[in-house]
């Protein structure tokens, strides 16, 4: 076969077009003439010739009009041609003359597309806005024109308008079958949501996106994250989180389906789905929902098992549940995986705390002993161990565990304390007191006073009740040096306890000590007492064989003659007759109290107890002690008592008239109870008569008396009354008694009781009166007397009303009340009559209450008509009925609602609902919407029929806008109402009400169905019905819906919306056929029509036939007529099946980059461009792209990976590394400290300034993250390559130190180290100011306590030492200055610095290598014998850091624990005066002693003021005790240069196994971080220590 040339193709079109005109003249057939001239048309077109063509176009159309394809290939031309006036002309009359609405739209489109052209160029005006209506147009014409939804999504995105975007968005989503497209629509979807703040509408968007199959699954899960993070919804975050991992996870146990998922390559790692795992697992967390957090942090395990991080997450996740055994099983296991030191120790922790919940202890002690091995220094084992052991259930493995730990203790007063702590479980709950003795002396060797010891034996002996061990550690504190005052109470605990043993003796010699000891303080008069003991205590103990002799008489008369006190002596005295008369010596106790009475016989508790002894053997005589003793004594009430008991007495012995004579002495100052006796005494003489009677009455007078003289009288009338003198006995007791007693209301009673006194009207009205104030019965009596007066006497009807009245009130009883009733009656007073019918309904049952309540109302209302009536509180039918008259039709709604829900029963069942339905209304016309909707519902409930009611539902839901009971009333009333219409109406509200307002949509649906089955017409019913029922998919009923709805559609725009429903719905059941019907006049039109190609593309997609539907798309994405947008979905489609289903990625690459080059390249595209390109190998073309995407993409961590992989391409691929500088800026700008990029920094000739700048940045920010993490040794060591870049040999021997410290003791480090070491100067050579001394100190070293210390270095250093005594060296180990020894020197360049001037320099001291500062006038240095000048490192360290404690008075700080430094701080405050509270320190009473001894005059002087702040401030001194040793660690590390000797020392142990020990030390990595500063290094320079 044989091409043909160009020449002979042009040859061929113009035979054939020849031939075709031949074929026009030959013919009449208008049809067939045009089809003719269309070809010709195509020919020319085809050759260039465009005029010839439209020529032969237009007479194509002419020849036959209903022929359209000849006025689309005018379009064509005149778009190529861009005559934009004549293409408009021609779109409109295409438009207007469509015989579809397809093509209508398609027509309305390029219409727009032109007025946008023309836009551009300016003229005419308003073409934008004209455009914008001719695509509304279109649409409105063809709901499916993708082409024209997204061009309304450009205008709209360029117009800001969010909105429109998602409106042109979701209609175009219903268009699209495949997947993935659909979920990258719902995404824009849900970005443009969150941005506008519909976070709730966003989610909604993200989980239709995720319920489709595809790829973007993943892509949905990002964009899930960043919405979430939008919105601050941590648990939707998480939900993201969740499913991102999971998505990874599903990739990586299938990796097949990455590409499928669309997830990134460079995610495909178990560390990303274990981050992401974590992440999630930790907002959950902080949501409370612990359960949840640990699952997820299982899985991260299953993916990254040997993750610390993880494990650390999980155990904290775990205790947090409270899983105690799954917290130790996983401790377990990382125990397992080799975890050492410190971190092994808080595993091991963990078991044990699982064992001990369990119960299980030897297994717990058994953890907590690996814990020790693991970690000697771990304290909380050490301290949970001891807990264990406390139980007392091994007391010896408790006791033997105090002194293992004590052993551990650095200092002597703590190993004492320790050692005590033994002593005490030894002696109390072992019960081994040699042991317990052994443990005391142990602590005494320490430094524990013997005092101190012996107050503790005492103690323990007491606690473990040894009496032995009691006694002789009391006698071992009375051998020390005590307070005089303390002395006698240890001899009274001397004697006591041997009295208490029986050893009467040595109690006696206790005593007797007592005796002599010094009087002062609580036992000033201590020899008295010694006395008093000996005299008096013994014998007290039960069984005491001495008792009797001991307690006799004579004992106590000898102690009454010892006592220089006469009262004290004579009650000595007094206690010896009784003690006689309690052994039953009689006569020596009746003649002690002689002998007292007779001294004194005024003394009544004597005479008294000698009239006891008295009363049985001689009454005569006890009553003349008691009448002597009551006439000598002062008092004449007490003298007037005595008289009465010897008036008793004499009775007693016979002697009346004695009696009667004592009686009448003693009436003066106790009247009653002597005239009582004396009448009774009387009366005992003759009291037979009447006569007898009333002359005992006339003795005496007063008011009882002539209330007895008035009952005699009245009582025997038998025996002639005399009238006279009852009245007279009445008025005189009336006249006597005090008003309100008793006395006074029997005289009233009498009065009205008594005819005769009653008639005397005047009286009797002051005995009501009375009677009346009393209150009570008399009150009630009163009351009811004065209404019988008024009605019975006075006649009086309206006194009455007001008299029973009255009486009601304080007697509300039915009697009461009737009385009142009738009274009222009879003076037809209705008012009273009302108020007393309610208070005879008081006194009913229910049913006569509620009516006699009624008949009062009714009374009421008939006296008052006009007057608005209270409603009764009704429960029966006659209050009820009533109420509906005082609130009749008309009045407050409210009242009306009121009687009416209040009638109930009463008049029947029907009646009821009658009368709840008015009520209802009443309620809805007083405002009660809920009260109405609540009895509105009792009646439909009762009548389910009733219209009325339902309608009452209505309209109270309406006003209470509750839009479920709206839904069910008008979804009642529709199905109750007769008319279609109306009850169409109805139902279509309920679904409407339901679907907006409530989560019930398929009741919703229900009710839409039910108002579009009565009715059609229904247009809003059919909208919602339809788009839910397309929504959900449900092709058949869909259709159905279609078919009944067209039956009754008169608009043709709707009609058309319709056909085209039809027609997608055929499309999706695969009726590809009956689908193309609809659109075969488009293609016949114009067969590069834009929405053509798509939908035979998306037909392709759907059959399966992707190397179809490629090519057709990317014809559309080259279509320069297309719309940009739809030509972007396009090329990226068809790219995407290039490259992924065809495996043709230079094809892909060939689309996406046409479309880059045609101006159509957006994230999107370069995304897909530079993967492509990365692909296939187009390096230039990739790092093109990568560039432009690490500056387009929004997150960070997009823009990281852009930058990372340009920057991999350049150095890796292509072998530029210096091409890389863009992304290498970008990488760093993003991560100023990125490790990557600073590596090809270090690694690649950059140009001076971009590698100085990068390097700088780059250094700045791994110091400040050091700062957060001075542990990160990859960064560390990373710092120390830029240090060495840039020549800061300063910096570069901070990093390298701290590299050792953290577990890289390389060996070239350490020689480096020493070389810099001898390169930099090692001596200072300026000195410090104040300032650059405060930066040094810690944060936390301030304020008034390290003030105190700088003033009290000198005391502290005589307190707590070390001296030059402690040490060991003298004046024979002093270095003199004479002659400048190196030694002195090197030590004088450090004094200098650090501000000192005269000083005296020692060697010796107990370490050889170790250096002490010694505060004084003249501060001194003590540095061993292994120290030598030159200094090296570990040697400077040792004696800066000494220096600079000497210059802040820290000496002591260094070597002491908090506690002691706490205790200096209070006793020196209390030293001036300020008396602080005595902490509960063991150590205080020592070290406040010491203070007390050291300090002088002049410190307490100048620290006055400052103990004064310090009072005030409440600093904790323990915690600057902290800081201030942080700042001689600054110190030491500024002088040493190497932080690994600094830590070395203070961690004790070697430089090459610090790294555990550094990670989990607090005052460690404060070093660190300190180390790795800028201030530490600018302080290193103000000392002078520079490069040489």
């Amino acid at each position: 076969m044989t091409m043909e040339t160009p020449g002979e193709q042009a040859d061929l079109a113009a035979l054939l077009i020849e031939r075709l005109r031949g074929e026009i003249e030959a013919t009449t057939d208008r049809t067939e003439q045009s089809y003719l001239q269309h070809e010709v048309g195509v020919l020319h077109e085809r050759r260039g010739e465009e005029p010839l063509a439209a020529r032969d176009y237009l007479a194509a159309y002419n020849a036959d009009s209903e022929f359209r394809e000849p006025l689309q290939a005018l379009v064509r031309i005149l778009s190529r041609r861009r005559s934009f006036k004549n293409l408009a002309k021609l779109l409109d009359t295409i438009a207007k003359g469509a015989p579809t609405a397809q093509e209508r739209s398609h027509a309305l489109r390029e219409l727009a597309v032109v007025a946008l052209e023309q836009a551009r160029t300016g003229e005419p005006a308003g073409q934008r806005d004209e455009a914008k209506a001719l695509l509304e147009e279109a649409v409105a014409q063809d709901p499916d024109d993708s082409a024209a939804w997204i061009e309304l999504e450009l205008l709209s995105a360029a117009d800001g308008d969010a909105a429109g975007v998602a409106r042109a968005i979701e209609a175009r989503l219903p268009l699209l079958a495949d997947a993935t497209y659909k979920a990258l629509l719902y995404i824009q979807l849900a970005d443009l949501a969150s941005k506008t703040g519909q976070h709730e509408r966003a989610y909604e968007h993200l989980d239709a996106a995720a319920a489709l199959e595809g790829r973007a699954r993943f892509q949905t899960r990002l964009v899930l994250e960043r919405v979430a993070a939008n919105a601050g919804d941590l648990d939707a975050l998480a939900r993201a989180l969740e499913g991102q991992a999971e998505i990874i996870a599903e990739v990586l146990d299938d990796p097949e389906r990455g590409e499928e998922i669309g997830v990134p390559k460079f995610l495909r790692a178990p560390a990303c789905a274990a981050d992401a795992w974590l992440r999630a697992a930790e907002i959950r967390r902080r949501l409370g929902d612990i359960d949840a957090a640990s699952a997820l942090l299982a899985q991260a395990a299953q993916r990254l098992p040997t993750s610390s991080t993880i494990a650390r997450a999980r155990l904290a996740a775990l205790e947090a549940q409270g899983q105690i055994e799954a917290v130790a099983q996983l401790a377990g296991d990382e125990i397992a995986r080799g975890a050492e030191g410190a971190s092994a120790a808080a595993l091991w922790l963990r078991i044990a705390e699982a064992s001990a919940v369990a119960e299980d202890r030897p297994a717990a002690l058994d953890a907590l002993r690996q814990a020790l091995a693991a970690d000697p220094g771990a304290i909380p084992a050490r301290a949970i161990e001891l807990d264990l052991l406390a139980d007392g259930h091994d007391p010896t493995a408790f006791a033997e565990a105090i002194e293992a730990t004590t052993q551990t203790f650095r200092t002597d007063a703590a190993r004492a304390r320790g050692w005590l702590l033994a002593a005490y479980v030894w002696s109390c709950q072992v019960r081994e007191l040699e042991r317990a003795g052994a443990a005391l002396a142990k602590a005494v060797e320490l430094g524990l006073e013997p005092a101190l010891a012996a107050r503790l034996g005492r103690s323990f002996a007491s606690l473990a009740a040894d009496a032995a061990w009691y006694e002789a550690s009391t006698q071992a504190l009375l051998a020390t040096e005590l307070d005089p005052t303390e002395v006698p109470g240890l001899w009274f605990e001397l004697g006591r306890s041997r009295l208490l043993r029986g050893d009467t003796a040595g109690a006696e010699q206790a005593f007797a000590e007592l005796s002599r000891s010094e009087g002062t303080g609580a036992f000033a008069r201590a020899p008295w007492l010694g006395m008093a003991l000996s005299a008096t205590a013994v014998g007290l103990r039960p069984g005491d064989a001495e008792a009797p002799a001991a307690r006799s008489a004579a004992a106590m008369d000898a102690l009454g003659r010892s006592e220089s006190d006469p009262a004290l002596a004579r009650g000595f005295r007094l206690v010896a007759a009784l003690r006689a008369s309690r052994a039953g010596d009689f006569e020596g106790a009746s003649a002690r109290l002689e002998a007292l009475h007779q001294e004194s016989p005024g003394d009544e508790i004597v005479a008294v107890a000698f009239a006891e002894l008295l009363r049985e053997a001689n009454p005569l005589a006890a009553s003349r002690v008691l009448s002597a003793c009551a006439e000598a004594h002062p008092e004449p009430e007490l003298g007037a008592a005595l008289r009465l008991e010897s008036a008793l007495y004499a009775w007693k012995a016979g002697e009346r008239a004695r009696a009667v004579a004592e009686l009448e002495l003693a009436r003066e100052a106790l009247p009653a109870p002597s005239s009582a006796l004396s009448s009774w005494m009387r009366r005992g003489l003759d009291a037979s008569s009447l006569e007898a009677r009333r002359a005992m009455l006339a003795v005496g007078e007063g008011p009882a008396l002539e209330l007895e003289r008035l009952g005699l009288e009245v009582a025997h009338t038998s025996d002639g009354i005399d009238e006279g003198a009852a009245l007279a006995a009445l008025e005189a007791l009336e006249h006597a008694a005090i008003p309100g007693d008793e006395l006074s209301l029997a005289a009233a009673l009498a009065r009205l009781l008594w005819s005769p006194a009653f008639e005397q009207a005047d009286a009797t009205s002051i005995a009501l009166d009375r009677l009346e104030a009393a209150g009570g019965d008399a009150r009630r009596i009163a009351r009811a007397e004065r209404l019988r007066i008024r009605r019975d006497l006075e006649g009086d009807p309206a006194g009455a009303v007001e008299a029973a009245q009255a009486w009601s009130e304080v007697e509300p009883t039915a009697a009461a009340a009737l009385e009142w009733l009738v009274a009222s009656v009879v003076a037809d007073d209705r008012a009273s009559e009302a108020e007393a019918r309610a208070a005879v309904a008081a006194h009913l049952d229910p049913v006569a209450a509620d009516a006699m309540r009624a008949s009062a109302a009714l009374v009421s209302l008939l006296d008052q008509p006009g007057r608005l009536h209270p409603l009764l509180q009704a429960q029966h039918a006659a209050g009820r009925l009533l109420n509906l008259e005082l609130a009749p039709p008309g009045c407050d709604p409210r009242r009306r609602a009121t009687a009416l829900h209040g009638l109930g029963d009463a008049l029947g069942d029907d009646a009821q609902i009658d009368a709840l339905l008015l009520a209802g209304w009443s309620d809805l016309a007083g405002g009660q919407g809920q009260q109405a909707l609540e009895t509105f519902g009792a009646v439909v409930e009762a009548r389910p029929e009733d219209i009325a009611g339902w309608e009452g539902m209505h309209a109270a839901a309406e006003l209470l806008d509750d839009p479920v009971q709206i839904a069910l009333s008008c979804a009642q009333l529709g199905a109750l109402s007769k008319d279609d219409a109306r009850g169409a109406g109805f139902w279509e509200k309920a679904g409407l009400v339901l679907l907006e307002r409530t989560d019930a949509h398929e009741d919703a649906e229900i009710a839409l169905e039910r108002a579009f089955q009565r009715d059609a017409t229904a247009s809003k019913a059919f909208d919602k019905l339809f788009r839910r029922v397309r929504e959900r998919k449900e092709d058949d009923k869909l259709l159905a819906l279609i078919e009944r709805r067209l039956d009754v559609a008169d608009d043709e725009s709707e009609i058309g919306k319709l056909f085209w429903e039809r027609a997608r719905v055929l499309q999706k059941r695969g009726d590809n056929d009956g689908a193309l019907s609809a659109l075969e006049n488009v293609t016949m039109l114009e067969p590069d029509h834009v929405g053509a190609l798509v939908l035979m593309s998306t037909i392709c997609i759907q059959k399966g036939d992707f190397a179809g539907a490629a090519p057709l798309l990317a014809r559309v994405s080259k279509n320069a007529e297309a719309p940009q947008q739809q030509r972007l979905v396009s090329g990226v489609s068809a790219a995407d099946f290039f490259e992924n289903k065809l495996s043709q990625p230079e094809k892909a690459l060939e689309v996406l980059v046409g479309l880059h080059e045609a101006g159509l390249s957006t994230i999107v595209v370069r995304e897909r461009l530079a993967r492509a390109a990365a692909r296939t190998g187009a390096w230039s073309v990739a790092t093109g792209m990568l560039e432009r995407l690490m500056t387009e993409r929004e997150q960070s961590a997009g823009r990281v990976e852009a930058a990372r992989l340009c920057m991999a391409i350049w150095r890796d691929k292509l072998r530029e590394p210096k091409s890389a500088e863009a992304a290498v800026r970008k990488l760093l700008d993003e991560i100023h400290d990125d490790p990557e990029a600073l590596d090809l920094v270090l690694a690649t000739d950059f140009d001076g300034g971009f590698r100085v700048e990068m390097l700088s940045r780059g250094k700045q920010q791994l110091v400040k993250s050091l700062q957060d993490d001075p542990c990160d040794v990859d960064r560390v060591a990373l710092l120390a390559r830029v240090a060495a870049a840039q020549g800061d040999m300063l910096l570069r021997q901070a990093a390298l130190g701290a590299l050792i410290a953290l577990g890289k003791p390389d060996r070239g480090i350490s020689d480096e180290l020493a070389a810099l070491d001898a390169k930099i100067r090692n001596q200072p050579e300026n000195v410090l100011d104040a300032r650059a001394l405060a930066e040094i100190a810690d944060p936390g070293d301030s304020g008034p306590v390290a003030e105190m210390f700088a003033h009290i270095a000198e005391t502290v250093t005589l307190a707590l030492g070390p001296t030059l005594d402690t040490l060991g060296v003298g004046r024979r180990n002093r270095v003199d200055a004479k002659g400048g020894p190196p030694l002195r020197l090197a030590v004088t360049e450090w004094m200098g610095a650090l501000g000192f001037g005269e000083f005296e320099l020692y060697v010796g001291g107990p370490e050889a290598n170790g250096v002490q500062g010694v505060a004084g006038d003249v501060p001194a240095v003590v540095v061993g014998a292994e120290v030598h000048a030159p200094f090296d490192a570990s040697a400077r360290s040792a004696v800066a850091r000494e220096v600079f404690a000497l210059r802040r008075g820290l000496s002591a700080v260094r070597t002491r624990d908090d506690a002691a430094v706490a205790s200096v701080v209070i006793a020196v405050c209390n030293e001036v005066g300020l008396n602080l509270p005595t902490p509960n320190y063991a150590v205080y009473s020592d070290l406040a002693r010491a203070v007390h001894k050291e300090i002088s005059r002049k410190v307490k002087k100048s620290v006055g003021d400052v103990a004064q702040r310090v009072a005030q401030s409440g600093q904790d001194p323990k915690q600057w005790a902290s800081s201030a040793r942080r700042s001689i660690d600054r110190m030491a590390v500024i002088a040493a240069g190497d932080v690994s000797i600094v830590l070395s020392e203070l961690l004790r142990a070697p430089r090459h196994e610090l790294a555990s020990l550094v990670r989990e030390n607090e005052r460690a990595r404060a070093l660190l971080r300190f180390v790795l500063s800028p201030g530490y290094l600018e302080l290193r320079r103000k000392l002078g220590m520079g490069v040489q």
